[in-house]
């Protein structure tokens, strides 16, 4: 039987860490979510399969839309284990008893939920609940460096472990800002720009996950379906694509590990 992961990944940190556990535990196939949702329509059939695992960033303390979108599809799930690693900046609330929520609507459940801090490549200014709410969480989790032996051991011996996830006031507040968060990403694109360094390589629309950048009149427009991942910043060998004037002047970061072509 075969073993799958599904990740998604902009900045490279969930898909640098999906790649060390399929280098470590054989047969392994790893499936892009944003390439699954864009290449078919279909609603999504996984069966006969050893393992499942997935991997994915913390956002606004819980899922990426996009995560959201992909679990929406699933039709069925059959699998003898069915594991999730999520990488955050800090605090992941809790996004991994959401996504097993989900998965029970499907008929089945996590084995195992880890949650790792990877660090987070974007401009967002703190506000006051990026301050408080880690205050609530207990302990950060753990880099992925420091627990990956242990974490790939249990993958391998498909050991049951208790989902990772913050403090219970982290994951009540947390709970209810991600919702309202994420409906507004969607439309927070129109803060991005572009600057006279823009050679139109077109990286930036090749690398978004949700085709979300179109070219318009001559100009690069974004279309208000935005993950808000920054990726197209990111990634922008010219440094071209700006947010607001947070990123003016800034460097730009990704996974050192990963290269481009390995996430378009």
């Amino acid at each position: 039987m075969k073993n799958i992961i599904y990740y998604f990944s902009a900045t490279g940190n969930s898909l640098n860490v999906a790649q060390i556990v399929q280098r470590k535990i054989e047969d392994f196939e790893l499936k892009s979510i944003a390439k699954v949702l864009s290449n078919s329509n279909n609603n999504i059939i996984i069966k006969n399969v050893e393992r499942i695992g997935f991997v994915f960033p913390v956002y606004a303390w819980g899922m990426p839309r996009i995560v959201e979108d992909f679990l929406k599809r699933i039709e069925s799930v059959k699998a003898d284990y069915i594991f999730a690693i999520v990488t955050c900046g800090g605090t992941p609330g809790k996004t991994m008893l959401e996504l097993n929520n989900r998965l029970k609507k499907k008929g089945v459940s996590l084995n195992s939920g880890f949650a790792v801090n990877e660090g987070a490549y974007t401009f967002l200014r703190e506000n006051v609940f990026m301050s408080i709410i880690p205050k609530l969480a207990t302990d950060e989790p753990r880099k992925f460096s420091e627990g990956k032996n242990q974490i790939i051991s249990s993958i391998k011996k498909k050991d049951n472990k208790k989902i990772e996830s913050s403090g219970f006031l982290a994951n009540v507040i947390g709970n209810t800002l991600h919702a309202f968060a994420v409906k507004n990403f969607k439309s927070m694109d129109q803060d991005f720009w572009v600057n006279d360094a823009c050679d139109n390589c077109n990286q930036c629309i090749s690398i978004c996950p949700r085709g979300n950048i179109v070219i318009s009149s001559g100009q690069k427009e974004w279309s208000n379906n935005c993950e808000f991942c920054f990726a197209c910043l990111q990634w922008c060998p010219k440094e071209a694509i700006e947010y607001s004037n947070e990123s003016i002047g800034k460097s730009r970061q990704h996974n050192s590990k990963i290269k481009i072509d390995q996430l378009i």
